[in-house]
């Protein structure tokens, strides 16, 4: 519903955030009772070239209008059907398990990757609890390779 309820206003061009709020008048609110999400919101960067395309998309719309509206300018209620007829349409094997959440999960997965902390992911997917994004991003073990790695280069390497 995030996706769903997003507005223009949301997209911050000058800082290329996408900043998730309530909307009150829309009935649509957040989780994050303990963070303060649920009534300030949470802001998400995206990458700078994806927010061009986005701006290109909304030039001319007012900015309450919804990003992905349906087809009378609503909430569109079908964003995962039309994920997933995309994903078939592409040619994807796989296309009856395509959907946002996995989108998400894989970005966060990738972002983890790529050497960002937990602590920020945490915060972007607006995740209560640092254990629920650990199992999020499927975080047990940490003597594996890419743990290894970064523990033997990193800043207490060199007190050894």
């Amino acid at each position: 519903m995030e996706v769903a309820n997003c507005e223009v206003r949301d997209l911050k061009f000058d800082i290329n955030v996408l900043h998730i709020c309530p909307k009150p008048d829309r009935k649509f609110r957040l989780k994050g009772k303990r963070s303060g999400q649920e009534t300030k919101g949470r802001k998400v960067p995206l990458p700078a070239i994806f927010m061009a395309r986005m701006k290109k998309l909304c030039s001319g719309k007012a900015p309450r209008d919804l990003l992905f509206p349906n087809t009378v300018g609503g909430i569109d209620t079908h964003i995962i059907r039309r994920c997933k007829s995309i994903a078939k349409r592409a040619g994807l094997s796989n296309w009856e398990d395509f959907d946002l959440h996995r989108w998400r999960k894989t970005g966060a997965t990738r972002h983890h990757e790529k050497g960002v902390s937990v602590r920020k992911i945490q915060a972007w997917l607006g995740h209560e609890s640092l254990e629920e994004t650990l199992a999020y991003l499927g975080v047990v073990d940490a003597a594996d390779e890419i743990s290894q790695e970064q523990v033997n280069n990193g800043a207490l390497a060199e007190f050894v």
